[in-house]
């Protein structure tokens, strides 16, 4: 693993992509990276598919993205999608930390929000604490029971921070904003 401050956890990855039988990945590139980064290179027994990550098909499908539009009744809004990534270590994790930060912004960005925008709020799943949605007008829950990347596809606008879903929103060509606000933590 390339970051030190994970390299606890590389066993249990290891294990997993060692079971797989294929691994998806977009490029050369990359499948030189993991298969580096996780010692993988003389080792792994599966097949490696340069396909892309088949995940991103469905933000090629306008239909789709109606259809979950109107089945949230949300067709005369713009949505918004807030997905950090995981913050801390496996092992050393901020849950409260990140709650907190995140609800401190959250009030802000809330009274920002006009009737016609709503912003659907999705922390990593390590990050089990639990924000109180109750107390804001134009911010939601990321609902619960679908495929994450088909609420996602409904965004007129991703906000993240270093996490890989923007590559992957990217497709849509519709607006990123990174919001890093964790960025001189993040670097040391």
């Amino acid at each position: 693993i390339d970051n030190v401050h994970e390299q606890l956890s590389m066993g249990i990855i290891q294990r997993s992509l060692l079971f797989s039988d294929y691994l998806a990945l977009p490029s050369d590139y990359l499948q030189d990276r993991l298969l580096s980064s996780f010692m993988l290179e003389d080792i792994y027994p599966g097949k490696v598919l340069l396909e892309g990550y088949p995940r991103n098909s469905v933000f090629l499908d306008e239909d789709k993205r109606s259809e979950f539009k109107s089945k949230f009744d949300l067709t005369d809004h713009e949505i918004f999608i807030y997905m950090p990534t995981f913050k801390g270590l496996v092992d050393d994790r901020k849950d409260e930390k990140q709650k907190d930060d995140v609800s401190h912004f959250l009030d802000q960005i809330d009274d920002g929000l006009k009737d016609n925008q709503v912003l659907f709020v999705k922390l990593h799943p390590y990050n089990t604490q639990q924000l109180d949605f109750s107390k804001f007008t134009h911010i939601r829950p990321f609902p619960m029971g679908f495929e994450i990347y088909d609420i996602v596809n409904m965004a007129d606008c991703l906000i993240t921070d270093y996490s890989s879903v923007f590559f992957d929103f990217a497709n849509t060509g519709r607006k990123i904003i990174i919001f890093n606000y964790d960025e001189e933590e993040y670097l040391a």
